[in-house]
């Protein structure tokens, strides 16, 4: 279980975050894991989902579209369905 919040990964330095987990992920647990993307603009939030999914085919990706603030105010309630789902 990931949550991203706040990255794009548009900057030089995360791109070459994703290549390189790409490139291991049939050896690590991040290439099935379940990601939440939390991110108020929905441009961003689509970009951002998208690049998880292409990076990552096996896993899931859950899309947030609020602030971090606003969904912890709301008790992360996608967060807390998968929790109690996963059980």
């Amino acid at each position: 279980l990931i949550v991203i919040v706040g990255m794009s990964f548009e900057c030089d330095m995360d791109k070459g975050l994703l290549a390189a987990l790409r490139a291991r992920e049939d050896n690590l647990p991040i290439g099935s894991a379940l990601f939440f993307v939390v991110e108020p603009s929905a441009e961003t939030l689509k970009t951002t989902s998208n690049k998880l999914a292409t990076c990552f085919p096996r896993a899931s990706v859950i899309q947030v579209r609020r602030g971090l603030e606003e969904w912890m105010c709301e008790e992360a309630p996608e967060l807390v369905n998968q929790i109690f789902m996963l059980e």
